[in-house]
């Protein structure tokens, strides 16, 4: 089978590369990513797994793919004048799209690069609290604590990785440069370094600063 059959009449669906983004996708929603292989993704589509390799060159590539088709609903600038609001519904909306794959946020996590929306999501975030005139160290901390506690939150509301964890993730390896250390902090000259759970300390410090905030300052709740 080079393609898959579209109706028990015989008509073949071609295969694309949505297509097979989705497929894996689902696969991952449905049973988790360790049972992401390309054995079982060329039998959900109906292929033989070498099919798939006309399309992506490997693997790597597929769960690029997919973390782009999870964040793909991110709107890519933040419209608000006012920061809070805009930094509030950045990380809001980056909520609700992990909630909706949360098998799939171990992959969002270990390879942020790969989404170009959340790149240009999260560049205008920082940009918007530049030009309120946000010291620069305090906005890339702010970036940081907001991105580490949506995502702490998905994990922590959706629960069950612990096994699960594809051995790539930043929690198995020493070191990693993070998306906001590199694309996002580079360019406007943010420098501090990022330093665990000091610099997510200094970042919740500067939420809870101004009591205008409120307590659901970063927007991370969903439902």
């Amino acid at each position: 089978m080079d393609e898959a059959k579209g109706s028990s009449r015989g008509r073949r669906v071609p295969l694309t590369r949505e297509r097979i983004v989705d497929a894996a996708l689902a696969i991952v929603d449905a049973e988790g990513l360790p049972s992401l292989n390309m054995r079982r993704l060329g039998a959900a589509l109906g292929v033989e797994a070498m099919a798939v390799y006309k399309h992506f060159p490997n693997k790597a590539a597929i769960l690029d793919g997919v973390v782009a088709a999870v964040l793909g609903d991110l709107a890519e600038s933040a419209p608000e004048e006012d920061w809070r609001k805009g930094f509030r519904a950045a990380f809001h909306s980056l909520c609700v799209l992990l909630h909706a794959h949360p098998n799939a946020l171990p992959l969002v996590v270990s390879r942020p690069s790969a989404s170009a929306q959340l790149m240009k999501r999260l560049t205008s975030t920082r940009d918007l609290l530049l030009r309120a005139e946000l010291p620069a160290g305090d906005v890339s901390r702010l970036l940081r604590a907001g991105l580490s506690m949506t995502v702490g939150s998905v994990w922590l509301e959706s629960g069950g990785f612990v096994g699960e964890l594809p051995g790539e993730t930043p929690f198995m390896r020493a070191a990693v440069d993070t998306p906001l250390q590199t694309s996002v902090e580079s360019s406007r000259g943010l420098t501090p370094p990022w330093s665990s759970c000091e610099d997510l300390a200094a970042g919740i410090d500067l939420l809870l600063a101004d009591p205008a905030t409120g307590s659901s300052a970063t927007g991370v709740a969903c439902g």
